[in-house]
């Protein structure tokens, strides 16, 4: 990785291999797909309020559509099946038509997983283990499916599990889920936007502490977002919706040992 960077401006150029061009204020990878990266927030599951209903409005304003179709994808939570049902009242009260994907219980085969993909205009997936969930994404062919579709104009989204998988890398904490001792840990994604994804950066005070001294020993960019905040990588830009006030991102740069966090300005949803 290549870099230079412009202190207190939106004029921050990272090169990435194949030719991946990364700006604060232009951000774009080399697919049509949209992506909608949101660090954490609830839907209205029982005892908690609807944190993230402003994004979600716009993901599905982004399609274009006035009821567009929605595949929820429940797998890092082990396709739960409370997740579901709240998932479907949700979407299809902001208009979606929703349809789940429940790859460990239903086992669907690659041919129904791509048919389901491919009527998909929005994938969305939802919450939990991220290091479980991309395991079994790769044991079933789904990883593989997902990325057949990076050409067409997909909205690819979902909240925490489901908005870091979609960058190279996630600073995780799927340890630490089965053992609170356990550190974070970098786990390889999806790849389809370059860089890191930390969420949870305001809820979880070691995160941030333990994701700077990972990226001055091993280098790097990463991307570190509020709950209740989002990366939108559409269109060539990336901008910052936020659903809550003062709830935003930064972003992390690691060079040569020495680290540069900029905060980056965030545009209510």
């Amino acid at each position: 990785m290549t870099g230079a960077y412009n202190e207190g401006t939106a004029s921050c150029l990272y090169s990435f291999g194949g030719g991946v061009t990364f700006k604060y204020n232009g951000l774009r990878n080399l697919y049509m797909v949209t992506i909608v990266a949101i660090s954490g927030g609830e839907i209205g599951r029982p005892g908690t309020k609807k944190e993230i209903l402003l994004i979600d409005k716009r993901i599905i304003a982004l399609t274009g559509k006035p009821h567009p179709n929605l595949l929820f994808v429940p797998t890092a939570s082990s396709d739960s099946d409370g997740y579901c049902a709240v998932a479907e009242q949700y979407f299809a009260k902001l208009g979606a038509r929703v349809r789940h994907l429940r790859i460990i219980r239903d086992k669907p085969s690659k041919a129904e997983m791509r048919a389901a993909v491919k009527v998909a205009d929005i994938v969305y997936v939802g919450g939990g283990n991220t290091k479980d969930m991309l395991r079994i994404w790769t044991r079933t062919g789904f990883s593989t499916i997902l990325r057949s579709f990076e050409e067409t104009k997909k909205i690819y989204c979902g909240v925490s599990a489901g908005a870091v998988c979609w960058f190279d890398s996630a600073w995780s904490d799927s340890l630490r889920m089965k053992d609170p001792n356990a550190p974070y840990v970098c786990i390889p994604c999806l790849g389809i936007v370059p860089g890191m994804y930390n969420p949870h950066a305001v809820r979880e005070p070691k995160r941030l502490p333990a994701l700077k001294a990972y990226l001055k020993k091993h280098g790097g960019v990463a991307y570190s977002v509020d709950d209740c905040a989002a990366i939108v990588v559409h269109k060539g830009e990336a901008t910052i919706l936020s659903a809550k006030r003062g709830r935003a991102a930064s972003i992390i740069l690691a060079q040569h040992g020495c680290l540069t966090n900029t905060r980056v300005p965030k545009a209510h949803s």
